[in-house]
C-alpha cells in the first residue's frame, strides 16, 4: 500500500531540466517531510536524515541514486512553485475531509475556519521585511486547510480574497480579526455560501460606533433575554475568567444606517472579565456576523478563533521552530512553511490512527511525537500511513 502523501507529492510540477533530474522531485520532498517529522530543521538535517533512514525511504520509493545533498535540497526549495506545492495541501485535505465532522450543537455547522496571518521572523533581511503567511485553520479538526503568502508591500487584506477563493465554505463559519472587516470580504464569504463572524474595530469607525452604542444601551436588557445572552466561567492557574456573550439577530436598523453592509444578519458582543492575583481587568469585543442561530453557537465560534494561535502558530514556533528558520530566499521560505504545515497536519492526525496501530498510553506532545519518529522508524511509518 502506498501512502497518500506520495501520490499527492507526485502532483507537484517539476520545473527542472530533464537532463539534470538525478533525483525525482517526489523523493526529495518525501525526505524533506520525513526529516521534519523527525525534528529536522535545515537542509543539512534533510540529507543526514535521508541517509540514516535510507532503507525506510527505499520501502516507499526507489531512490536509485540515493539521497541528494543539502545543496540539492536548497536548490529545489528555492525554485519549486509554492503555488503548486500549496495546492497539494488542498488535494490532501480533500482526501481526509471525512475527519472534519459536523460539530455537535452548532446547528449543522460543519467546521469553524479561522483565518489569520503569521510572520516568519527569521526570513527578515536588511532590505526586506519578514515573509508573512496567511493561514486557514480548521479549528475543530486542528488541521491547516490552506495557506498563501502575503505579497511584498501588502497586508492581510489583499491576501484574504486569494485564500478564501481556495476554500470550500458551504457549511462552515469563517472567523477573522478586524483586518477582515471589509465589505468585499464578507460579500465573498456569502457568495461562497459560508457564514462569518468577524471582529469589529475602528477601521470601520461609524459601523463600530453604532454597534458599540447599541450594546451600551441594550446590554442590560439583552442579559435577561432568552437566546441573546450566555455566560461562562473558567478557573485555573490562579486565574478566574468570566465571559458574557450578547447576540442579536434583529439588525434591520443597522442595515438602514449602513446599506452597503447588507450581508450582516446579526451582531455580537463579548465582555471578558479576568481576575489574576486579585487584580481585575475587563475587555469588550464586538463582532458582525451572518449567523442566524442562538447565542451559544456564537459563543463557541468566537472562542474557536483563538485556536489558530494556540494550536497552529504557537506549535509552529515551539515544536517546529518556524521563527528560528534563517532561510532568506522567499520562495524557499514559503515552501518550507508549507512543508511545516504538512508535517503539523500529519502529527495532528495521530488521534485518528485506529486503536492498536501504535501503543500510546497517553497523548504525546507534537515535539515528543517528532522525537519518537526519529527514534522509532516503525512510528515514522505509522505517521506516513496515517494520512491514507
Amino acid at each position: 500500500m502506498t501512502p497518500m502523501i506520495i501520490k499527492i507529492l507526485s502532483e507537484v510540477e517539476d520545473i527542472r531540466l530533464d537532463r539534470k533530474k538525478k533525483y525525482p522531485l517526489n523523493e526529495i520532498m518525501l525526505v524533506a517531510i520525513g526529516s521534519m517529522l523527525c525534528g529536522g530543521r535545515t537542509y543539512h538535517d534533510m540529507e543526514v536524515c535521508g541517509k540514516e533512514k535510507l532503507s525506510f525511504f527505499k520501502g516507499l520509493l526507489p531512490f536509485k541514486n540515493g539521497i541528494p545533498s543539502e545543496d540539492t535540497f536548497a536548490r529545489v526549495m528555492s525554485t519549486m512553485s509554492p503555488k503548486i506545492f500549496g495546492e497539494c495541501l488542498l488535494i490532501w485535505m480533500q482526501h481526509i475531509k471525512e475527519t472534519i465532522n459536523k460539530i455537535e450543537g452548532l446547528e449543522g455547522i460543519r467546521e469553524v475556519i479561522g483565518l489569520d496571518g503569521k510572520m516568519m521572523r527569521g526570513s527578515k533581511t536588511k532590505k526586506e521585511s519578514a515573509l508573512g503567511i496567511l493561514n486557514a485553520f480548521a479549528t475543530q479538526s486542528g488541521l491547516t486547510i490552506a495557506s498563501v503568502a502575503i505579497e511584498k508591500k501588502t497586508n492581510e487584506i489583499t491576501a484574504l480574497p486569494n485564500l478564501l477563493s481556495l476554500l470550500e465554505l458551504q457549511g462552515t463559519v469563517v472567523t477573522i480579526d478586524a483586518a477582515g472587516c471589509q465589505k468585499k470580504i464578507i460579500n465573498q464569504i456569502t457568495e461562497q455560501k459560508g457564514k462569518f463572524v468577524i471582529a469589529l474595530k475602528n477601521n470601520q469607525k461609524t459601523l463600530a460606533d453604532d454597534v458599540r452604542t447599541f450594546f451600551d444601551l441594550e446590554g442590560k436588557e439583552l442579559s435577561t433575554t432568552e437566546n441573546s445572552f450566555h455566560e461562562t466561567l473558567e478557573k485555573g492557574h490562579g486565574r478566574i475568567e468570566k465571559r458574557s456573550y450578547f447576540f442579536i439577530k434583529d439588525v434591520n436598523w443597522l442595515i438602514k444606517l449602513h446599506p452597503d453592509w447588507y450581508n450582516i444578519k446579526s451582531i455580537g458582543c463579548v465582555t471578558s472579565t479576568r481576575t489574576i492575583d486579585g487584580k481585575k481587568t475587563t475587555e469588550t469585543r464586538r463582532f458582525i456576523s451572518n449567523l442566524t442561530g442562538n447565542v451559544e453557537t456564537f459563543a463557541v465560534v468566537v472562542r474557536s478563533h483563538w485556536f489558530i494561535e494556540n494550536k497552529l502558530h504557537h506549535v509552529l514556533d515551539v515544536a517546529l521552530m518556524e521563527d528560528a528558520c534563517q532561510v532568506r530566499n522567499r520562495i524557499a521560505a514559503e515552501n518550507l512553511a508549507i512543508l511545516r504545515r504538512f508535517v503539523l497536519n500529519i502529527l495532528s492526525r495521530v488521534p485518528h490512527i485506529p486503536s492498536g496501530t501504535v501503543n500510546l498510553k497517553k497523548k504525546l506532545s507534537k515535539r515528543t511525537m517528532m522525537l519518537k519518529a526519529a527514534w522509532n522508524t516503525s512510528f515514522l511509518e505509522t505517521l506516513f500511513f496515517s494520512i491514507i
